[in-house]
């Protein structure tokens, strides 16, 4: 039996799930010394993503976007949000080397393209294509910087 969940409460859990990657992203800046200023500047983008998910709980509200629930599956961000959640853990009690946290952030970072967390989304209107377009960039892009950060350990 399929569990029905609201097209606005999956968009407050990827809300929640972009701000429990930047929780996360803090933390390893906190216990991996010399990457906190790159760990804070990447953490600040995830909060941006958080806040253009809260903007679309509006949208989604007002039928300006919907939700295809057959691109992916409640699990896949269930299993996203307790890796993050175990990372967090050892990151706060120091248990978390520089290379554990780069290869932890690119495998959740690949999740988010693999998952194709942010296309699951229809919209007729740019502006809101825009912003899933900007989301997908920005995924693309950490993944391209956490690579690149990592190759200097």
């Amino acid at each position: 039996m399929a569990l029905h969940i609201s097209s606005e409460r999956i968009v407050s859990l990827l809300r929640e799930h972009e701000q429990a990657i930047a929780a996360l992203y803090r933390a390893f800046g906190k216990t991996t010394s010399g990457h906190s200023r790159f760990w804070e500047e990447i953490a600040k983008e995830e909060d941006a993503h958080a806040d253009v998910l809260k903007g679309l709980e509006e949208l989604l509200r007002e039928g300006k976007v919907t939700w295809n629930p057959s691109v992916w599956h409640m699990k896949d961000l269930n299993a996203s949000l307790e890796f993050i959640s175990a990372k967090h853990a050892e990151a706060s009690r120091g248990r978390i080397s520089p290379e554990q946290a780069f290869r932890a952030a690119l495998y959740i970072e690949g999740l988010l393209v693999e998952n194709s967390f942010f296309t699951a989304f229809d919209t007729a209107k740019p502006e809101v294509k825009r912003e899933f377009d900007a989301l997908r960039e920005h995924t693309a892009a950490h993944i391209q910087r956490l690579q690149k950060e990592f190759a200097k350990l």
